[in-house]
């Protein structure tokens, strides 16, 4: 299997390992430093991981949200600690203006959830959850449910398992939940 970002046999070729496998590469070896995001209709899943995102890693996500300014209605972002620059703030600030995102953050950092908390007040359509709560996010504040539902829930996890498994080169990630339900690679 070719890997469509660096022609070695880490990710299947699949549209869902095109779209969300954003690795560094380094002597062969996947960095930790990933972000990894899937656009499902009208809901833009993204993760975030201990590292930081280079900046080519970043716009990727920032053209995928413009690419889609016509369906996306919402974003929700789990952090799992990586931080954002100043300048990756002002862009992601940018496309949740201009396109009116709400946003969910899912976050296990209460100070971060407090200080999302904080900026709602002030009217920016911003919420915190922790990463635990995701799944009943995407039902109550994302508004999905049935076939849609899972293929959200499931694909959170295989994000989570791309940015938190990055440093092991195995990534169970073998096309998006339709695809696999349809027998589709």
């Amino acid at each position: 299997m070719q890997c469509w970002c660096c022609d070695v046999g880490l990710f299947p070729a699949s549209a869902f390992a095109r779209s969300i496998a954003l690795s560094s590469r380094k002597f062969g070896s996947i960095l930790s430093n990933m972000v990894a995001f899937e656009c499902l209709g009208r809901v833009f899943l993204a993760a975030h991981g201990r590292g930081d995102a280079s900046p080519e890693q970043w716009q990727r996500i920032i053209d995928a949200l413009e690419e889609n300014a016509e369906t996306v209605e919402v974003l929700l972002v789990t952090s799992h600690g990586g931080p954002l620059t100043p300048v990756q703030r002002a862009q992601i600030s940018h496309v949740i203006r201009s396109q009116g995102l709400e946003v969910m953050m899912a976050t296990d950092s209460p100070l971060v959830r407090g200080a999302v908390t904080a900026v709602r007040w002030l009217g920016v359509p911003i919420q915190a959850c922790s990463v635990d709560e995701r799944e009943h996010a995407l039902e109550d504040f994302c508004g999905l449910c049935g076939v849609e539902l899972e293929m959200a829930k499931q694909t959170i996890r295989e994000l989570d398992q791309i940015v938190l498994g990055a440093g092991s080169g195995t990534f169970p990630v073998n096309g998006t939940p339709a695809e696999r339900a349809s027998g589709d690679d």
